[in-house]
């Protein structure tokens, strides 16, 4: 049926580029330790902050009236552009300033580059893929970003082993960053190239407006709990832990946002399916799905329980010895 073959391939590609995102992750862990990449995992949550601000979600906007045909791509993709270089404008001159505590491989500039990247960046990629959602198509958008992660492991993996290389240390972060920006990017001109024949310069009118802002923001409320819920503990981690505690934490917290990513790529397609319309017949699927899901996380959790304590620091490194504990605790919450 199409609808299963829909909810397959949001599985298999979203699937395929989370793994290549986790392996960016274990890759970082190695390199930088657990002190170094602890920072640039709390810093990048700072950012997050800011961007599901700056987003006010309106990438579900965008993916829930593309998927109804209600606005048409054009007005889309032309209102997310605009209110990427908006964000841009404030992150730019929040980030010249806003003073805190940094780390000694984060001065101002790299700093403000930093933030710039990543808010722009993982704007434009969420506002591009949501259009691609929209369309039922998971295959372009996320063959892009895995794309981009196999560029970033491939440096990541000349700084390991040629640690006199110009991608080694701080150049790789400042690059890491400008990644975002280049898979955006990327993904802009990718739907700009396959909406060709249709596109107009023009913008959502007054009452379209109003009903992707008034959509978008009822996410938006959701979200900003949802990122309370899973994100906040990083905070009090760094104020009240060492360095190195905060990267083991942070490592332990990924892992169980990866098991709750799982359901999150499945849930890509049956959101395109029900605003598409198609509810009645993802309904008799949804039991099977819970169940299976309950059942994998489950699994999963039990082999990380009993093997845990060596796995990860033979995943992760010898400076994430403390990992085991903190992710028994977590697994409940799972």
């Amino acid at each position: 049926m199409a609808y299963q073959k829909l909810l397959y391939q949001s599985f298999l590609w979203r699937g395929l580029y989370f793994i290549s995102t986790f392996l960016v992750n274990i890759l970082i862990a190695r390199y930088y330790q657990a002190a170094f990449s602890g920072w640039i995992y709390y810093i990048t949550t700072l950012y997050a902050f800011i961007l599901l601000l700056l987003s006010v979600c309106l990438e579900s906007g965008i993916w829930y009236f593309v998927s109804k045909g209600a606005i048409s791509v054009s007005r889309l993709f032309n209102a997310a552009i605009l209110w990427t270089i908006l964000a841009g404008f404030i992150v730019f001159f929040g980030s010249m300033a806003v003073t805190f505590r940094k780390p000694d491989f984060l001065p101002q500039h790299i700093f403000l580059l930093s933030s710039l990247s990543y808010v722009c960046g993982i704007l434009a990629t969420n506002y591009m893929t949501s259009i691609y959602y929209g369309r039922n198509n998971f295959l372009t958008p996320n063959v892009i970003l895995l794309g981009c992660n196999f560029a970033v492991i491939l440096m990541l993996l000349t700084s390991f082993y040629f640690p006199s290389s110009i991608l080694n240390g701080r150049n790789f972060i400042s690059t890491y960053f400008i990644m975002f920006v280049v898979q955006g990017v990327l993904l802009a001109i990718a739907v700009l190239k396959s909406n060709a024949d249709s596109y107009t310069f023009s913008l959502p009118d007054i009452p379209e407006f109003k009903k992707l802002l008034r959509y978008s923001l009822a996410a938006f409320a959701g979200n900003v709990i949802f990122f309370l819920v899973y994100r906040v503990d990083y905070y009090f981690v760094e104020r009240y832990c060492s360095a190195t505690e905060l990267g083991n934490y942070v490592q332990v917290s990924k892992i169980g946002q990866v098991l709750i990513t799982i359901p999150s790529i499945l849930a890509s397609g049956v959101f395109s399916l029900t605003a598409g319309g198609q509810q009645a017949e993802i309904n008799d699927q949804l039991p099977v799905l819970s169940r299976v899901l309950l059942l994998t996380s489950g699994m999963a959790c039990a082999l990380l329980a009993i093997s845990g304590h060596w796995l990860f620091p033979w995943v992760f490194g010898n400076t994430f010895t403390s990992m085991y504990l903190p992710f028994l605790w977590l697994i409940p919450g799972i």
